[in-house]
Formats: structure tokens, C-alpha cells, sequence
């Protein structure tokens, strides 16, 4: 159990399978730029509008949460992950050097469903601000804003985005490789790159999104399949609409 307030984290948290983590409302965790948070047992961060959870750094980044084969879905309601640098130099050009670890993912999911409500991702040098790889996801009315690199990427999940805002991202404002997912009720503005990329034999329904100012719009690649319905429109791409 975490108990809400401020508590600073200085090392290194692991916790093995067989356990639920707790989080309370109204706690706030700052970690070091050289502590990480590891489980493989899931997670229930559940804030409030009121009492929101904070992941922070306790001086300017850290290196953020790794979440691995965990059976249960891990939730996250009104939770706030800022000012995240990565693990591994590699791909995170601020990355903790960490026994040969590297992570492109500042919240990382790997074979590990996850829930996401009312969640902030912001400022984040990684690769990818969240990484999801081979697991099922749902992410409601979230926003991510001010990453150095991609927002979102999917690796063989199965999930739906909806009601989410994607704002000033250097890289893909969602990048989908080998998924089936759907987008819905989405915006995606001060794009870099693509606002979403759908690769590897993906297949992607976006439906009522509004894209705007962005290099592309919709990329589909590598015998990938997208649908677009509803009233979805794209602005002011410097490239391409579509590609």
C-alpha cells in the first residue's frame, strides 16, 4: 500500500508477482534520477478529480515504470506521469545506464493488460512516452502533451483510444505495429510526424478524430489496414492527409 501524500523515493522499487499494489487517492511519489519502479504484480492507482496520484521526479527526470507478465489488469484512474527520461541511453537521450536495460518506453507494459482513465503523460524524453507490447489496453479520456519523441505506441496490443488529446509531440502522436485497435473521438495537434501510424499488418478503425497541424495525417503501412468513419477531418498537414 502507498498512502496518499508526498513521499520522495531515492532507490530502486521491485515488487515480485503475488501481490496488489495499492495506490491511495492524493498521493504524490518523487523519484530520484536514478530510481525506478519495477512490478510484476499489478498496479491500482485510483485518484480522484480532487485528489489526483502524481509520478514525478523529485529533481528534474526520472526514469519511470516498468510493468512485466502480469496476469491482472493493471488500472489507472486521474493519475498524472511527468518529467520521465527512460532507461537505456540507446533509444532515451537522457536514459539511467542500467545493467544493460533499455526500455523505449518511459511507461512500459509488456505482456501486462492496463487501464487508463483521466491520465496526463507530460514531458517526456523517451522514445515513447507509453509503450504497450503484446497485451490488451483501454485509454479514456487521457491527454499527453510535450514529448520529445512518440506519445503512444502499441506493439501486438488489442485496444481502443478514446476521447484523447495528443498535443506538441516531436514524433508519432500514436504509432500501432501488428494491433488491432480503434480511435475514437480523438485529437491530435503540433504533430512532428505522423499523427497516426499504423504498421505491420495492423488494423486500425479511427472514427470522429480531428487531426490538425501535423507532417502526416493517417499512415498505413506494411499490408496494414485503416478505416476512417464518421466526421474525422485533417488540417493543415505539411506532407500528407494520407500516405
Amino acid at each position: 500500500f502507498f498512502e496518499s501524500g508526498s513521499h520522495d523515493i531515492s532507490s530502486h522499487i521491485f515488487i515480485p508477482s503475488g501481490y496488489e499494489v495499492s495506490i491511495a487517492p492524493g498521493t504524490t511519489l518523487s523519484f530520484s534520477k536514478n530510481s525506478t519502479f519495477v512490478s510484476m504484480s499489478p498496479l491500482y492507482a485510483i485518484g480522484s478529480s480532487n485528489n489526483p496520484i502524481v509520478f514525478k521526479s523529485v529533481d528534474q527526470t526520472w526514469p519511470g515504470i516498468f510493468i512485466a507478465k502480469v496476469p491482472e489488469v493493471s488500472t489507472f484512474e486521474n493519475v498524472t506521469f511527468r518529467d520521465v527520461s527512460g532507461v537505456g541511453s540507446g533509444p532515451n537521450p537522457q536514459g539511467l545506464n542500467l545493467n544493460g536495460w533499455t526500455l523505449t518506453g518511459g511507461i512500459s507494459f509488456y505482456r501486462s493488460d492496463a487501464s487508463f482513465t483521466n491520465c496526463i503523460f507530460s514531458n517526456f524524453s523517451t522514445e515513447d512516452a507509453l509503450n504497450i507490447v503484446d497485451s490488451s489496453f483501454t485509454l479514456n479520456s487521457s491527454h499527453f502533451e510535450n514529448s520529445f519523441s512518440d506519445a503512444f505506441d502499441g506493439d501486438f496490443v488489442k485496444g481502443k483510444i478514446k476521447d484523447c488529446s495528443f498535443k506538441n509531440i516531436a514524433g508519432d502522436g500514436v504509432d500501432f505495429s501488428g494491433s488491432n485497435a480503434s480511435i475514437q473521438n480523438c485529437e491530435f495537434s503540433k504533430i512532428g510526424d505522423k499523427a497516426i501510424s499504423v504498421g505491420e499488418g495492423s488494423h486500425v478503425q479511427i472514427t470522429n478524430s480531428k487531426i490538425e497541424d501535423v507532417s502526416f495525417g493517417i499512415v498505413s503501412k506494411d499490408l496494414s489496414k485503416v478505416e476512417v468513419w464518421g466526421n474525422s477531418i485533417i488540417i493543415n498537414s505539411k506532407i500528407a492527409n494520407f500516405s
